[in-house]
């Protein structure tokens, strides 16, 4: 005789629980954005907010409601008016009840003026269904992460499955090749950086010799200058690849200039 499954236990923070836990916990299910707050002011947070939406989507996940991210900068960013730079991650899962629930956490950040990495073993795989989204499945991001600081660099990049330049763990990568600057193209994996793409418009519009174009891994090897942006990073320099010490070189410096002018004269582009 068969019997009728019975209700779920749940043990959690020491005691038995009616609660069902959320499957974001149990299955990684889940998207996130880091933004810069600047005295309490998220930076481009419709970009970053259009984003996560579009993950959760392809997540099958109920996409985040916009009214509800804003309450949350909105009280976050009253906490934290006093703090010149801040690092804000909102974090959306399932939930327990599956209509969705929304974490939003802050801390100061100081950001470095320069970037050492390391060429990491690990792939990108652009087949993947959780290709180009900031999901929260990120364990392969944090163990290149770490190689790359036992190595004693600040940041991993990556080749895509074919021997491509990708990207970073956590940034997009530029380099400056027969003076241009280059960055690889979404079809090798990477994530749509919001600070790639405010680059690549901001930079075309003031005449910069910006584009996406495929490049072997091995560019890292030989080129003079890179540089790699992100939310927190904005345009940072590369001193060194592996062993290679490297300079930062003059499109770098424009571009980082280009970007610092306008996002002092935006705070939502």
């Amino acid at each position: 005789m068969r019997t009728q499954p019975g209700p779920e236990v749940v043990w959690v923070d020491g005691a038995l629980s009616a609660r069902s836990p959320d499957p974001g916990l149990l299955t990684g299910l889940g998207v996130f954005e880091t933004l810069t707050m600047l005295r309490g002011v998220p930076f481009a947070l419709t970009r970053h907010v259009r984003r996560m939406q579009g993950g959760a989507r392809r997540l099958h996940l109920p996409p985040p409601p916009r009214a509800e991210i804003e309450a949350a900068c909105a009280q976050v960013g009253q906490a934290c008016r006093d703090i010149a730079v801040a690092r804000l991650r909102l974090t959306w899962t399932p939930g327990p009840s599956g209509s969705g629930r929304l974490l939003a956490t802050a801390a100061p950040y100081a950001p470095a003026a320069t970037v050492a990495v390391a060429l990491s073993p690990y792939r990108r795989n652009p087949d993947s269904p959780l290709a180009g989204i900031k999901a929260t499945s990120y364990a392969e991001n944090v163990l290149a992460l770490a190689r790359a600081r036992a190595e004693g660099a600040d940041e991993a990049i990556l080749a895509d499955t074919g021997g491509r330049l990708s990207e970073g763990a956590t940034s997009n990568v530029f380099v400056e090749v027969g003076g241009e600057l280059l960055t690889p193209p979404l079809s090798t994996g990477c994530l749509p950086g919001v600070t790639r793409g405010l680059c690549l418009e901001w930079g075309a519009r003031e005449g910069l010799p910006i584009r996406e174009a495929d490049l072997p891994l091995d560019v890292m090897n030989t080129t003079a200058h890179a540089a790699l942006t992100s939310a927190l990073k904005g345009v940072m320099p590369v001193r060194a690849v592996g062993a290679r010490r490297i300079t930062t070189g003059p499109l770098t410096r424009e571009l980082a200039a280009v970007y610092r002018r306008n996002r002092a004269r935006w705070t939502d582009p």
